[in-house]
């Protein structure tokens, strides 16, 4: 787990899972490894593997703590989804939602309301990023 603080919000970053399946030159259509070569030293093997061309990715959810509020924002694959062609993703039955309930990390000043939140769709998402009401939390 890494942790951050940003201004009195603490945020705790939970893996579920890191795949190396994509490679870069699949992933990025226009990939040049000779562009990577100067970075190797921070890249290489924490985020890109250069012996197999792959991609390092981190699949999680972060908590996020303030004052008043902690908040899950769950960017994790997730359970018993269709996922093909990613065959090791396919239906998934992980035990990460079941260690969250019991995490030390819940919060004892919780208000028991769940909400998702979903990130807005292409065609909306430049109108909600400026959008006054949804950074003061948006539609109810």
């Amino acid at each position: 787990m890494d942790r951050l603080t940003v201004g009195g919000a603490v945020l705790d970053r939970i893996e579920e899972t890191v795949d190396t399946s994509f490679t870069a030159e699949g992933f990025f259509p226009a990939f040049d490894p000779e562009v990577l070569r100067p970075h190797m030293p921070w890249l290489s093997p924490r985020y890109y593997i250069a012996e197999r061309g792959a991609l390092v990715f981190s699949m999680h959810s972060w908590v996020v703590k303030t004052g008043r509020h902690t908040v899950l924002i769950d960017a994790c694959i997730g359970n018993g989804k269709d996922r093909m062609p990613r065959a090791h993703w396919h239906r998934l039955n992980t035990p990460f939602l079941a260690g969250r309930a019991t995490s030390s990390r819940a919060s004892s000043t919780s208000t028991g309301r769940r909400t998702r939140i979903r990130a807005p769709s292409a065609a909306t998402r430049s109108t909600t990023a400026c959008c006054p009401s949804w950074r003061r939390g948006g539609p109810t």
